[in-house]
């Protein structure tokens, strides 16, 4: 029975089978543009290789991606690659189609955007909190290269009060 239980620890420890080897990093988050998902102090734990081996960037992934040499940010993957964007009075239509949010977000409806045809490689990001979010409904180019991509947020720790 011991045997068992100390396999069982060291599969553990090994950090390929428990996840561990996804290289962590954990960031402070500062702002309100991802509010009420992430607010401001949260800590937000980057796995930097959970997109390594092509592996796919879906739908609502949150992102840490670079911004510069020395800027980072984290925004939702809204568009995927060769996908059509458009915003009407607040809404997010992905080819023609309504797009159906599963999380909470912060009410908008003054936003205007697109249509955008998104290139290969490269995503469509927008805040939670659509009101005070910078993010690809301004920027330009208004999307984020798979090559500027740090990694996935995996933990959202929240800020002691």
């Amino acid at each position: 029975m011991h045997a068992i239980a100390l396999s069982i620890l060291v599969f553990c420890f090994s950090p390929v089978s428990c996840g561990l080897g996804q290289d962590l990093k954990t960031v402070r988050a500062e702002g309100i543009g991802m509010s009420p998902t992430i607010k401001d102090g949260d800590n937000l734990v980057i796995g930097r290789r959970a997109y390594d081996r092509d592996a796919a960037i879906a739908r609502f992934d949150i992102i840490a991606f670079m911004v510069s040499s020395d800027l980072f940010h984290y925004k939702r993957v809204i568009g995927l690659p060769g996908e059509k964007i458009e915003i009407k009075n607040g809404e997010v239509f992905v080819d023609d189609k309504l797009l159906h949010e599963p999380f909470e977000k912060e009410d908008w409806s003054e936003s205007n955007f697109g249509p955008l045809v998104i290139p290969e490689a490269e995503y469509f990001v927008l805040g939670d909190n659509r009101i005070n979010s910078a993010d690809s409904r301004i920027w330009q180019p208004s999307t984020i290269k798979r090559k500027s991509i740090l990694g996935k947020i995996v933990e959202i720790v929240p800020a002691k009060k």
